[in-house]
């Protein structure tokens, strides 16, 4: 079992305090009991999230990818929780596999800054410092380790990951689809309809019939619509200047209007509007402007394929 400083226990309490759900995170909500209940482990959510006990395999990637399965479906969710109790009882590698995460991050937001000005340059520094060695870590003798408790040692990392994952869960750079192929980049192309050159403003990706839509970013839905171009669509908002929108849906798991979470079913694949087959439109509006989708999710999409 494995137990927490204090100290540390109440910063991510805090942290968790901070962050406001909407109604679609039962199955959340329920590793996060889960994971209070039994190992008195504050973000369970985190574990789930960054696959941090690599239950999912692929702990190179940014996300766990399975972790759209695992807040959206029952049986899933159910593995996942037997998974990781079996695994915690005996294993204590939050501390490495963090900072792993942090690693990933860091990078990943440092080529999204190279091109937006999303993060503080404060932020980016506090970033920086996580990847560093902490000076408490530095022991100059053997003897230093007699006064530290294990605790001190394992949850510095994973304490650091909560307060990023914070920051950074407004930013949409998990994939929408869990196992998906992109057909049609972003830009300049040849219309698969009208046979003219035309602008995407956004790439196309295409998974399995009905595949599952989630959100790559927690924000506020603020339009549920169809149109005769984008068929039914999903657009989010995340933090103000920026936003996502998911097109050509078959069916919709939200409202205008709800606050959702990063990885959250929102929708289902499909091909309505102007759709030659099923697929997922997905676009990444930057202060008022599409712009290129990979720059944010092209990380995790390669992880995925690699």
């Amino acid at each position: 079992m494995i137990k927490f400083s204090i100290t540390s226990l109440i910063l991510v309490l805090l942290l968790s305090g901070c962050n406001t759900r909407g109604p679609g995170d039962k199955y959340l909500k329920q590793i996060s009991n889960t994971m209070n209940k039994d190992y008195n482990l504050q973000q369970g959510e985190l574990v789930a999230k960054y696959n941090l006990m690599n239950i999912s395999g692929g702990n190179q990637c940014l996300f766990a990818k399975n972790y759209g399965m695992i807040v959206s479906d029952e049986n899933a969710n159910q593995k996942f929780l037997h998974s990781i109790k079996t695994k915690l009882k005996d294993t204590d590698i939050l501390q490495p596999v963090s900072k792993t995460k942090i690693s990933s991050m860091y990078n990943n937001v440092v080529t999204i800054n190279a091109k937006y000005n999303i993060i503080s340059k404060q932020e980016i520094q506090k970033f920086k410092s996580f990847t560093s060695p902490s000076k408490s870590q530095n022991y100059t003798s053997p003897f230093d380790l007699m006064d530290l408790k294990p605790q001190r040692i394992s949850t510095n990392h994973f304490t650091n990951l909560a307060s990023i994952d914070k920051i950074l869960r407004n930013i949409p750079i998990f994939l929408p689809q869990t196992s998906t192929t992109m057909t049609s980049p972003f830009g300049i192309r040849k219309h698969p309809i009208y046979k003219d050159t035309k602008f995407h403003p956004g790439v196309d990706l295409v998974s399995s019939k009905h595949a599952m839509v989630h959100a790559a970013a927690d924000g506020r839905v603020i339009e549920v619509a169809h149109s005769k171009s984008y068929g039914t669509f999903i657009l989010v908002e995340h933090g103000g200047i920026l936003k996502t929108r998911y097109a050509h849906l078959s069916k919709l798991y939200t409202d205008s209007g709800a606050q959702i979470f990063q990885g959250q079913l929102i929708g289902r694949q499909g091909n309505t509007g102007i759709s030659t087959a099923e697929h997922l439109h997905f676009e990444v509006i930057y202060k008022g402007t599409p712009v290129d989708p990979m720059i944010f999710v092209g990380r995790e999409y390669n992880c995925r394929k690699g």
